[in-house]
């Protein structure tokens, strides 16, 4: 994940030339690489990492919480 930190400082014109420039760039990289315009300040951003994260992590975490509950196969027992 790449994150265009102060997206608070531009525009929303600018800012969204500017994401859809570096998200035009990053992809001739390849793989799965994600970019969005980021201001913690402004709450610029957040809700879409937060989404971002919560899809990568919620199936481990979920793995996780199986295992502490004894219910490793997704089945209880």
């Amino acid at each position: 994940m790449v994150l265009l930190t102060k997206a608070d400082k531009f525009k929303s014109g600018a800012r969204k030339q500017q994401l859809m420039k570096v998200r035009e760039t990053v992809a001739t990289f390849g793989g799965d690489v994600h970019v969005e315009v980021f201001s913690s300040l402004k709450g610029i951003g957040v809700d879409q990492v937060r989404r971002q994260l919560d899809a990568w992590f919620a199936p481990e975490l979920e793995r996780q919480r199986e295992i502490m509950e004894g219910d490793v196969d997704g089945e209880d027992a």
